[in-house]
């Protein structure tokens, strides 16, 4: 396909919020997010196979033009660790939980603590709020546990 080129790069700032350009994989309804669920990137075997994949995606729009729930969070991770020379979960303790002294924050829960997890709802068929079953574990770590 013929691709734009970027009108502008993508800065941290618009990994942060949102507006680098990139989409989910779990997203439908245009040739973009075909690419990104045929690409596979959460079955990568490292995070250097990860990004390579994410290189070779075309982002959904310009960067800073539009919010796109997506892969930034990850991306921002993966250049955390590579700045830093830390796992992105050593970098966020040393800096972060650590400092604040946040002894129990992780993006998993664990089966022991999955009592204090408030019941999420959704609207189903019917228009009424019923329970779903939360996604835990899903964005664990930057990569969903991709190996180093």
């Amino acid at each position: 396909p013929q691709l734009a080129e970027l009108a502008t790069p993508i800065t941290i700032k618009m990994l942060l919020n949102h507006t680098a350009g990139f989409t989910y994989d779990f997203f439908s309804g245009s040739p973009v997010h075909e690419l990104y669920q045929r690409e596979d990137l959460w079955n990568s075997g490292s995070l250097d196979e990860f990004i390579k994949k994410v290189a070779r995606l075309p982002l959904i729009s310009q960067p800073g033009e539009e919010y796109q729930y997506g892969i930034n969070n990850d991306v921002l991770g993966l250049i955390i660790q590579r700045v830093s020379g830390m796992s992105f979960e050593e970098y966020l303790a040393k800096h972060i939980t650590g400092p604040l002294k946040m002894v129990d924050t992780s993006f998993d829960v664990p089966t022991e603590k999955m009592n204090r997890v408030a019941t999420i709802h959704a609207q189903g068929a019917n228009g009424k709020l019923a329970p779903t079953d939360p996604i835990l574990g899903a964005y664990a770590e930057v990569g969903r546990g991709i190996p180093a």
